[in-house]
């Protein structure tokens, strides 16, 4: 039987998580080209000219989805921006350079473009495929630089000095678990996530945080990305009796193990959904039946009829994502990282009184809480002094009884 589309886009980013590690293995050191000055020499002082962004995304191939995703949030935060003056009144301007999602290609990109000065921000990557190969090839190029990618490999400030990170990590959302979890009375857990990478590495971060705040961790259970039935694994879980199942991590694992969940009886035990595995589109897959006693992490503006979705910030990002793309086949998560990307570099540049690489770079660098960054409507903190991620808390995830994903928003028990 051929794979729906939602699951065939999942398995892609299942294979780009556990790729990503191999790739970092395997980057060259090497600045990967001249270091040049980069950026441009433009002042506050604005002649009318663009702020240009070369955006390094996968535009074809295998990841497209997610590149194109983003190229919409990006598109979406120009079109806000450019309406409200532009940044230091300098028009902002988006080329997209197609890395197909392949490393040797983005890398190649950067050596012919990144160097020439020719650009205020360069987007680096959306997955670790492309985004970890462009680190070392921009790291001596003086352009304020902005992945994608939340790659625990990127957060290096000593060694990509101009690189930031739009993402956060696993650490929030297992965080915000937990407290959701204390706050139920659960006192035992089993984990469940695909065995990859990103799998892996979730469950990790949940079951340290977990048995930290004195909750039994009774399993660890992996289901194969590839699996379409996952009722051996579910079993499993079942006979380990925890209070609550915890599932983690955006991976194809999720449609079978919520299916071998209702199959096994297992919907009358409490099932928490990371903001990742919450992200998965439950409209395809799903019937209410499965969606019992199931309940989805997400930021509060994903959430329909949340009252962070009142915010000017939020409604300008919904209604120029809109227009763009009105039912995407995931929640809005994808576009907001894109949208972060010329937020944030407007804030810098408004802070630096300059769009200069160096000046930019240091603004963003002390870009601390949400009212730093006009327009910023994702988290409360933005960075910290020693860390490129941003500095998302538990705080800033809500649980939501599991319903669909309509409009890239979720609507809660539906």
């Amino acid at each position: 039987m051929r794979n729906p589309p939602w699951l065939r886009l999942l398995l892609v980013l299942a294979a780009a998580a556990v790729l990503s590690a191999s790739v970092a293995a395997c980057g060259d050191d090497d600045d990967g080209g001249d270091s040049g000055n980069g950026g441009s020499t433009a002042s506050a002082a604005s002649d009318g000219s663009p702020f240009k962004v070369l955006a390094i995304l996968p535009a074809s191939g295998p990841v497209a989805a997610v590149g194109q995703l983003e190229i919409e949030g990006m598109n979406a935060a120009k079109n806000v921006v450019n309406a409200d003056g532009g940044i230091l009144g300098h028009p902002v301007e988006i080329e997209v350079a197609d890395s197909a999602g392949d490393g040797d290609k983005a890398v190649s990109i950067a050596q012919d473009k990144a160097a020439s000065g020719e650009y205020d921000l360069i987007v680096a990557g959306a997955l670790g495929l492309d985004a970890v190969p462009l680190a070392p090839a921009l790291a001596g190029v003086q352009t304020l630089q902005i992945t994608n990618a939340g790659e625990d490999v990127l957060n290096d400030p000593e060694k990509y000095p101009n690189m930031f990170i739009s993402a956060s990590g696993f650490a929030p959302n297992a965080e915000g678990t937990v407290a959701q979890l204390e706050e139920d009375g659960v006192g035992s857990i089993s984990l469940v996530a695909g065995d990859s990478t990103t799998g892996r590495n979730a469950t990790e971060t949940m079951k340290s945080q977990a048995e930290a705040a004195g909750i039994k961790v009774n399993d660890v259970v992996l289901v194969p990305e590839t699996a379409t039935d996952a009722t051996p694994q579910m079993q499993k879980v079942a006979e380990s009796n925890p209070d609550a199942i915890v599932m983690s991590g955006f991976t194809p694992a999720t449609g079978p193990v919520i299916a071998a969940r209702t199959k096994l009886g297992l919907t009358d035990v409490p099932t928490y959904c990371d903001s990742f595995c919450a992200a998965a589109p439950f409209q395809t897959f799903t019937k209410k039946k499965d969606r019992e006693n199931l309940f989805l992490q997400a930021h509060p503006w994903l959430v329909n009829g949340n009252a962070a979705q009142d915010s000017p910030e939020f409604q300008d990002f919904l209604t120029e994502v809109r227009k763009l793309n009105a039912k995407p086949p995931l929640p809005y998560n994808v576009q907001a990282v894109g949208y972060n990307d010329i937020i944030l570099a407007r804030a810098a540049a408004e802070a630096a009184d300059s769009i200069e690489g160096p000046a930019m770079v240091e603004a963003m660098s002390k870009l601390a809480d949400k009212s730093d960054a006009p327009g910023w409507f994702q988290t409360e903190k933005i960075y910290s002094p020693d860390s490129r991620f941003i500095q998302a808390t538990g705080a800033d995830f809500v649980y939501s009884p599991a319903g669909i994903w309509d409009k890239g928003l979720l609507q809660p028990g539906a």
